[in-house]
């Protein structure tokens, strides 16, 4: 095993020649999912983030976007470092590794400070991306037909888990070809995977990170995953409810007034795909049910 890490680092250090970043250069791995490994990376000029990235496309949509975006919308995402030969990105064998500048901070509390700039920040986003064009696309990986196709054959052990709340085989194939629907509408750039996890948060606001998911979507569907993800558990209704209108009115500083059914239904597909997507990958009959119930708590605070 330590055999293995020297050579993974050893790789790092060759990466990091190509790039003018300042000497007594230290490693740390920090992250290693299951599509990208994300390492901190320490000069005597800067601190960067190293990660990898799944193909070229991804790097160079990944480039454009945050290009743009920091040109519509400064001070929001982190920038890419281009190589001392001018590349976005490095090909080391295999693989590609992406450098970027760090940004400090940490995942957004759940308060009602933070709910606001949640909701503009999404803003900001979105008017920066209406005017985003590019050639390229990525696919959605967590397609919701592709998702149905792995989990269906689980379902019925899922309803016997919990049939108050999980709905029945027809209905839940009703609900998956009208979302299916909903998910070919797709006139933008969105993020594709902006929840609170993918937002770092200091005194000086929040920043949005990791484009990895991005790919032509609905801007809703971006705004479903950063209301979910960010609503405070245990409290109560009112205190969820009007973190969900502090969310809504910071994003439309930025945009236009929410269609709040519409919003719904991407908050469904969203919900959705995580239950598929924990059937499919994971199998946890329990996790698949919370979504069900976030899903039930969504309607409660959007719909009544």
């Amino acid at each position: 095993m330590i055999l293995k890490g020297l050579v993974i680092m050893v790789d790092v250090k060759t990466v990091l020649l190509n790039y003018k970043i300042g000497g007594n250069i230290s490693i740390k791995k920090i992250n290693s999912g299951r599509t990208s490994q994300v390492y901190q990376i320490i000069s005597n000029e800067k601190t960067w983030i190293l990660r990898t990235l799944r193909d070229e496309t991804q790097g160079l949509l990944e480039f454009e976007i945050t290009n743009h975006i920091r040109e519509k919308a400064k001070g929001i995402v982190p920038r890419i470092i281009c190589t001392k030969e001018g590349h976005p990105f490095v090909k080391a064998g295999s693989d590609l590794y992406q450098l970027q500048e760090y940004i400090p901070g940490q995942t957004p509390p759940r308060n009602k400070e933070v709910h606001s700039i949640i909701g503009k920040v999404t803003g900001q986003f979105h008017s920066a991306m209406e005017s985003f064009e590019s050639n390229r696309n990525q696919r959605d990986r967590f397609h919701l037909m592709e998702l149905w196709e792995m989990a269906q054959e689980k379902w019925e052990s899922l309803r016997k888990y919990s049939p108050d709340i999980v709905p029945n085989l027809q209905d839940m194939e009703s609900k998956i070809d009208e979302l299916a629907i909903v998910s070919e509408h797709q006139p933008h750039f969105i993020h594709g995977d902006l929840g609170t996890w993918n937002m770092l948060f200091d005194h000086e606001g929040i920043r949005i990170i990791d484009f990895g998911e991005s790919r032509k979507g609905h801007f809703y569907f971006d705004l479903a995953t950063a209301i979910t993800s960010s609503i405070p558990e245990a409290c109560d209704r009112r205190t969820q409810q009007q973190s969900v209108f502090d969310v809504l009115k910071g994003y439309e500083t930025h945009r236009e007034k929410i269609e709040t059914d519409r919003l719904y239904t991407y908050i469904e597909l969203w919900i959705y795909r995580g239950v598929l997507a924990t059937l499919a990958y994971t199998n946890t009959a329990e996790q698949a049910v919370s979504h069900f119930v976030l899903l039930k708590q969504m309607e409660n605070l959007l719909k009544k």
